[in-house]
């Protein structure tokens, strides 16, 4: 969408009736829980049921406002193959500030979405801000290098690294190799 300059509901069309994504998409785009709303849920029930069930997660939160009921469907989504259900517990936990559940599901889902290793990396520098212990450095770094081991570490990142070397190499508390400052160079070079 953001390539094109299209909105999401004029890529949707290009889905099939049944499939999945444009049942979600359709569900989420109602903005009361009309009776079209709860049809299009049932739907889904049949082609995507973990789906569904992530669905219905985010409508008891919303309307019954009870987080753990919700959490625990979320949870349930999740372990029976819900791609959405781990982004919303992402956005769940991020707005209520729970922190520690923020991070153990980031931790629990970057195995399969490497790029959440590089959130991880940055929720571990902030802890050193908070707490200046090094080891919440040393991390950060490790979380980083594993989101660049799947190439997924972004020029912003990078910069980070590059950062990190810099102040604590000149503690002492790290050695710099030379050709990796100049590859995360290269790599910081590309933000725009």
């Amino acid at each position: 969408c953001k390539k094109t300059g299209e909105d999401i509901d004029s890529i949707v069309k290009f889905f099939d009736e049944d499939h999945p994504f444009r049942q979600i998409s359709e569900i989420l785009n109602v903005p009361s829980l009309d009776e079209k709303a709860w049809e299009k849920l049932e739907q889904l029930k049949q082609h995507a049921p973990a789906e569904a069930k992530t669905i219905g997660a985010i409508i008891v939160l919303m309307s019954e406002e009870n987080p753990e009921k919700a959490l625990t469907m979320l949870h349930e989504a999740e372990d029976e193959g819900s791609e959405l259900s781990s982004l919303f517990q992402y956005i769940y936990y991020e707005q209520a500030d729970r922190k520690d559940e923020y991070e153990q599901c980031l931790i629990r889902q970057s195995a399969k979405y490497p790029f959440l290793n590089l959130k991880i990396g940055e929720i571990y520098i902030g802890k050193y801000w908070e707490s200046e212990d090094f080891t919440d450095i040393q991390k950060a770094m490790e979380y980083y290098y594993k989101a660049d081991a799947y190439g997924m570490l972004t020029p912003k990142h990078a910069n980070g690294l590059l950062n990190i070397y810099k102040h604590f190499g000149k503690q002492g508390l790290l050695d710099t190799d030379e050709k990796e400052i100049e590859r995360l160079t290269n790599i910081a070079k590309t933000e725009s």
